[in-house]
């Protein structure tokens, strides 16, 4: 059938093409970019087509109906909001973090911050107060369990105590949680923000480096 021949054409491709996407395939823990042909061929001999369609962007195909599974939510979350002076300690932090598998991991950087707090000075009241650190790492435990979320928090901790780092904000609560993504979320305001008559383009790119390397990106 046509299904049939793409798949045997496709497996051929694989196969004949290995050196070269093994070579291309970036070493990450997500990947958004490309064909993502090294991820149809499965472990077990299997075909999934769901990462190259996806990956295509609509240059394959069209989607007309899809089947998906829902993922468990929880809303019970525990957040934590450090700031950092030493690019060298957050970057050691942050990959030591990793290994407690958070839910989200975001840096905010003074640069942006002092830039929001140009354009809209209530904005970051209350919640961080200037002058900010040079790094803010947000961290966040969505664990169904109580429990687990508590546990995490205080390797977290124990890990802080070793660098030069200061806890801001430590909670579970919705409206106090909110508060402190509003941070992330600053960033909107600087995008959105109008220049001598004129805005920037609402464009978000995100470059993707290993952790080892993070140090080294930021500094250069």
């Amino acid at each position: 059938s046509f299904e049939g021949e793409i798949y045997r054409q496709l497996d051929n491709l694989i196969h004949e093409s290995a050196q070269a996407l093994d070579q291309a395939d970036p070493v990450t823990t997500k990947n958004s970019s490309g064909y993502a042909l090294t991820q149809v061929l499965q472990k077990d001999g299997s075909f999934d087509l769901t990462p190259l369609f996806v990956g295509s962007q609509g240059t394959l195909g069209v989607v007309t109906a899809a089947q998906i599974q829902a993922q468990p939510h929880n809303l019970q979350n525990s957040i934590v909001m450090i700031g950092f002076t030493k690019i060298d300690d957050l970057a050691s932090f942050s990959s030591a973090v990793l290994t407690l598998e958070p839910s989200a991991l975001e840096i905010i950087d003074k640069n942006l911050l002092n830039e929001v707090h140009t354009l809209q000075s209530n904005q970051l009241k209350g919640i961080i107060e200037s002058p900010y650190p040079n790094f803010v790492l947000i961290v966040e435990f969505d664990d169904p369990k109580d429990r687990d979320r508590q546990r995490k928090i205080k390797k977290l901790n124990k890990i802080l105590d070793e660098l030069d780092g200061t806890l801001l904000n430590e909670t579970s609560d919705p409206d106090e949680r909110e508060k402190i993504w509003k941070v992330r979320n600053s960033a909107a305001v600087v995008m959105g923000a109008n220049f001598k008559g004129r805005s920037a383009l609402p464009l978000i790119e995100d470059g993707c480096v290993p952790p080892e390397n993070f140090a080294k990106l930021i500094s250069g």
